[in-house]
C-alpha cells in the first residue's frame, strides 16, 4: 500500500521484529509527575510565592497540560505498536518537546539545588519535573521513531524542529505582556521619555503585572527569564526585562492612580510551617519595624476607636484623646503601623500603652533615641508602642506586638491643638484620622466621638449621627459616631466664641516660678499681586473637582495676571499668562474641564516650572491644587537645587483635595518652600480659601503667643490651662528646627523633653518594663504630669447615675429602720 502524509497509517505487520518497549517508569515520570506538579502548583502557588507564577493565565495552564497529555498519548501508541496517526503524534510530541525545555530553561536556576535536595533527602522532584518530562518526551520520541521504522513508515516522520518552533513561539507569545510591560517601564521611567513611555503603558502594558512586582522582587525566575536568556545568547540586551520592586510600586501610582497597596494583592501564597493547607503571604511582614507604613497586613484590624475631646473655646485651644484597640487574628505577632493626620498645628502631647490591663505612660527624648528603643523592643518581642512625626500636622504610629489568634492591644494618643480661627466669633476644629495604613478598618465598625466645650458647637457638615446638650453651667456636649469607612477622612467641628477673650495666659509647667506664655488673637491681612500660576495635579482622583476648580478661578484679583499649568505625564500649559477678565476666566475653566485626568502624576516638574516662569518677580504666587501622591517619586533635580538655593521665590500655596498622603506635599513643607491651606471636610471650603488668599480678600486670625517673666509680660486677659503652654512650645520647637544649629536642635530636644511633646526632634516611646526603659537609657514621664480629658456624663449616665444614688438612700434608710 502507498502512504502518504494525509491519510491514515494502516497497522503493518512485525515482520518478526521485537519492537521498542516502554516501561511503567516512562508513564510515572512523564505523564503523572508533570500532571500531580501542575495540579499542584494550581492549588497552592507555591512556586509564584516563592519564585516566579509558572502558570499566570489560563493559557499557560493549557499549555502546561499538554506536556502529560502529549507524553501519555505517544506512551500508549507505543506500548500497543499503533501506528495509524504517526505524523500527529510526532508533531504532537514536538509540541510537549518545545513546551518542556522552555520550562526547564525557566527553571534552570533551581536545577542544582532541586539535585541536591533529591539526593540528600529525597525532596526536589516538583522543580525538576520540565526537565524530566523534556528527557521523557525524548526517549518516547525516539522510540516512537524507531517504531516507524520496523513499520516501514520512515519517510512520513515530520521534523522536530518545526513543532519545537511552534511551542517555543506560543510561550514567547505568553511573554508578551511582560515584555511590553518592561518596555514601557524603561521607556517611562527615563527623564526624557517620561511621558511616552507612561502612554504605552497605559495602551499595552499590564496592571496586573506591575502589582505582582510592587510585591516579589525581580530575580532570574521571572516570567520572562525565558525571553531573556534567548535574547542574552543572541547577545540582544535584555535588562529592560528587568523591573524592580520599588520602580514597580512608582510605575503602578503613575499608571493607575493609586498605591499599590489600596487594592486586593494578587493572589500568591506560600505555606506556613504549622499547618497543613496553604495562607496568604500576607502572613509575612517585611517591614515590621521599618520606617514605612508598607503594604496591608492580612487578619489585623481596628477593633474599637473613640475619640474624647475637650475644647476651651476662651484660648481657642482643644485636647483631644484618640484610643485605638487593635485586634489579630493571624497565628504571628503582628505590628500595627499608621499615618494620621492630627488637628492643624497639633502636636502629640500624651501616649498610653495598656500593658496586663494597666496604664503606662511614655517617654520622651531626641527622636533617634526613641526609635533605636522601639526597634531594640521589637527584636526582643515585647511590647512597645512609638509615635513620631511624619512631616506637618502629621504623625507614624507604630505598635508591637498585637498577639496573636484573636489578642488585642489598646493605645491612647493625646492632642494638643488650637482652634483654626475663622474669625473671632467662631473656630473650627478637626479631628485626627488615618491617611496610611497596613490594618483593615471593617465596615461595621464605628469611631464614638464626644466632645465638651464651655461654646456652642456643632459639626462643621450638619450630620443626624451627632447630637448636642447644653447644660446651665454653660457646658456644651457633642457625640455621635462615625462609620468605619469615615475613619480616614476628615471630620471637623464648628466652635462659638466669645469675641472680647482675645487675649489668655498660663504658667509654663516645666519653668521656673513666675514664668509664664501669653497669648493673643492677632488679625493679618495678605495682599497679592502680580503674577500667580496655578498648577493643578492632573491625577485621576481630581477629576472629581474639576467644576469646583472652575468655579474657584473667577475668584482671582482683577489686576492679578495668572496661568495655569497641568502637572501630568509632562507640563502642560491650559492657560498662558493674562489678566483676569470674562475671556479669560471662560477659556480656563474651559481647559480645565476639557482636560482628562489619568493616573498619579509628578508635580514636581511642573512646579520647578512655575518657578522658572516667576523668575524676577518676587511679589508673584503659586497656587498648587493637588491630590494625594503616597508614593515617592524621583525628585525633580532642577526643583531639589532650587529649594537648597532658594533666595527671594515666590510664594507657594500649596492645597490637598483629598485625605491621604502627597510625598512631595510634606518634602516641601519640611524644606519650609510651601504653606499648606488645612482641608476641613469641603474641598470647596479649601479652594475658595485659597483663591481668597490670592485675591487679597482673606483674613487671616493668628494666635500669638510669649514667653517670660509674669513681672515683664503683663498677665492679659483670663488665666487658661496649660495646653496653651505646649502650643508655645511647639512652636518654640519648630523655630529651632529650622535653623538647623546643633545648639538649637539640642535646646529643642530639651524643651521638647520638658513639656512632654512628639516633635520633629523628638518622639514618645512607651516600653513593657522599667528594666527596659533603664536599658534604653529613658525615663518614662509622671502619671500625674500628663493632661487629661474628663467629660461630662451624657444625660443618660446622668439619669442611670441619678438612679443608682437613689437605691442605694432607699437600702440604707431601710438598713438603719431595721436596726
Amino acid at each position: 500500500m502507498t502512504l502518504s502524509n494525509d491519510k491514515a497509517v494502516p497497522v503493518a505487520a512485525d515482520h518478526g521484529q521485537t519492537g521498542p518497549q516502554v516501561g511503567i517508569l516512562s508513564f510515572l515520570l512523564g505523564v503523572l509527575l508533570p500532571a500531580f506538579t501542575l495540579l499542584f502548583e494550581a492549588v497552592s502557588q507555591m512556586c509564584a510565592s516563592l519564585a516566579f507564577d509558572p502558570i499566570p493565565t489560563g493559557w499557560h495552564i493549557v499549555l502546561a497540560a499538554t506536556v502529560p497529555i502529549a507524553n501519555a498519548a505517544v506512551f500508549l501508541s507505543i506500548r500497543y505498536r499503533d501506528t495509524r496517526h504517526l505524523p500527529f503524534m510526532l508533531r504532537f510530541n514536538g509540541v510537549a518537546i518545545g513546551i518542556s525545555a522552555c520550562y526547564a530553561c525557566a527553571f534552570a536556576a533551581l536545577t542544582p539545588l532541586a539535585v541536591l535536595a533529591l539526593v540528600a533527602c529525597g525532596l526536589g522532584l516538583l522543580p525538576l519535573s520540565p526537565l524530566i518530562s523534556l528527557i521523557v518526551a525524548m526517549t518516547l520520541r525516539r522510540k516512537l521513531r524507531k517504531l516507524a521504522i520496523q513499520k516501514e513508515q520512515e519517510p512520513i516522520i515530520p521534523k522536530l524542529r518545526y513543532a519545537f518552533s511552534v511551542a517555543v513561539a506560543m510561550m514567547l507569545f505568553l511573554c508578551l505582556p511582560n515584555v511590553l510591560t518592561f518596555t514601557g517601564a524603561k521607556l517611562a521611567s527615563r527623564y526624557d521619555t517620561r511621558a511616552s513611555g507612561m502612554q504605552f503603558l497605559r495602551n499595552y502594558g499590564s496592571e496586573k503585572i506591575l502589582l505582582r512586582y510592587c510585591y516579589s522582587t525581580n530575580n532570574p525566575l521571572s516570567p520572562a527569564a525565558l525571553l531573556s536568556a534567548l535574547l542574552s545568547i543572541l547577545n540582544v540586551e535584555s535588562n529592560f526585562l528587568d523591573l524592580d520592586t520599588r520602580d514597580a510600586q512608582q510605575l503602578y501610582y503613575r499608571l493607575t492612580g493609586a498605591m499599590y497597596n489600596s487594592v486586593v494583592p494578587p493572589d500568591m501564597r506560600s505555606f506556613h510551617r504549622d499547618s497543613i493547607g496553604p495562607v496568604d503571604t500576607g502572613e509575612f511582614d517585611r517591614n515590621q519595624g521599618g520606617d514605612s507604613v508598607a503594604a496591608p497586613v492580612k487578619n489585623l484590624f481596628l477593633k474599637e476607636s473613640g475619640i474624647d475631646a475637650i475644647v476651651d473655646s476662651d484660648s481657642a485651644t482643644s485636647y483631644t484623646e484618640w484610643t485605638l484597640v487593635f485586634q489579630n487574628d493571624s497565628y504571628l505577632e503582628r505590628e500595627a503601623r499608621a499615618q494620621a493626620v492630627l488637628p492643624p498645628g497639633g502636636v502629640v502631647s500624651r501616649l498610653t500603652l495598656w500593658v496586663n490591663g494597666k496604664e503606662r505612660e511614655a517617654a520622651y527624648n531626641a527622636r533617634a533615641k526613641v526609635k533605636n528603643a522601639y526597634k531594640s523592643i521589637v527584636q526582643q518581642r515585647r511590647d512597645p508602642v512609638l509615635v513620631t512625626t511624619s512631616g506637618k500636622d502629621r504623625i507614624m504610629l507604630q505598635c508591637f506586638p498585637v498577639p496573636p489568634t484573636g489578642g488585642v492591644m489598646k493605645i491612647r494618643i493625646g492632642i494638643t491643638a488650637p482652634l483654626a480661627l475663622e474669625s473671632p466669633e467662631q473656630g473650627l476644629l478637626r479631628t485626627p484620622f488615618f491617611i496610611e495604613k497596613n490594618f483593615s478598618i471593617p465596615d461595621t465598625n464605628r469611631q464614638a466621638i464626644r466632645m465638651q466645650a464651655n461654646s456652642a458647637i456643632a459639626t462643621f457638615i450638619p450630620s443626624p449621627e451627632f447630637s448636642v446638650t447644653s447644660s446651665k453651667e454653660n457646658t456644651h456636649c457633642l457625640a455621635g459616631s462615625l462609620p468605619g469607612p469615615l475613619m480616614s477622612r476628615p471630620f471637623t467641628i464648628r466652635l462659638s466664641r466669645q469675641p472680647g477673650t482675645a487675649n489668655t495666659w498660663t504658667e509654663k509647667p516645666a519653668a521656673g516660678k513666675g514664668d509664664i506664655v501669653c497669648q493673643s488673637i492677632i488679625e493679618k491681612n495678605i495682599r497679592m499681586s502680580g503674577q500667580t500660576i496655578i498648577v493643578i495635579d492632573g491625577s485621576s482622583r481630581m477629576a472629581q473637582h474639576k467644576e469646583a476648580i472652575s468655579r474657584a478661578i473667577a475668584g482671582l484679583p482683577e489686576e492679578a495676571r495668572f496661568s495655569i499649568l497641568l502637572a501630568d505625564d509632562d507640563v502642560t500649559e491650559l492657560s498662558s499668562m493674562r489678566r483676569r477678565n470674562a475671556a479669560g476666566i471662560r477659556i480656563a475653566a474651559e481647559s480645565i474641564m476639557d482636560t482628562s485626568f489619568e493616573g498619579g502624576c509628578d508635580n514636581a516638574p511642573a512646579l520647578n516650572e512655575a518657578f522658572r516662569l516667576l523668575e524676577g518677580y518676587p511679589d508673584g504666587a503659586i497656587l498648587w491644587i493637588h491630590s494625594t501622591q503616597p508614593v515617592e517619586l524621583p525628585f525633580n533635580p532642577e526643583l531639589a537645587r532650587r529649594i537648597r538655593h532658594r533666595v527671594n521665590d515666590p510664594v507657594l500655596y500649596e492645597v490637598q483635595l483629598d485625605a491621604g498622603v502627597n510625598i512631595l506635599s510634606q518634602r516641601l513643607e519640611d524644606a519650609h518652600v510651601a504653606d499648606s491651606i488645612p482641608d476641613f471636610d469641603d474641598a470647596g471650603h479649601s479652594l475658595r480659601k485659597a483663591f481668597s488668599i490670592l485675591s487679597g480678600k482673606a483674613t487671616f486670625f493668628q494666635l500669638e503667643r510669649t514667653s517670660g517673666s509674669g513681672e515683664i509680660i503683663p498677665k492679659q486677659g483670663n488665666h487658661a490651662w496649660q495646653h496653651v503652654a505646649r502650643l508655645w512650645a511647639n512652636g518654640e520647637i519648630l523655630k529651632l528646627e529650622k535653623s538647623g544649629k546643633q545648639e538649637d536642635l539640642a535646646r529643642a530636644v530639651s524643651i521638647a523633653m520638658a513639656h512632654q511633646l512628639v516633635t520633629p526632634v523628638s518622639g514618645a516611646v512607651v516600653l513593657e518594663t522599667e528594666q527596659q526603659y533603664k536599658q534604653a537609657g529613658l525615663s518614662p514621664v509622671d502619671p500625674g504630669s500628663v493632661p487629661s480629658v474628663a467629660v461630662v456624663p451624657e444625660p443618660e449616665t446622668w439619669a442611670l447615675m441619678a438612679s443608682g444614688i437613689f437605691f442605694m438612700l432607699i437600702s440604707l434608710a431601710r438598713k438603719r429602720k431595721c436596726a
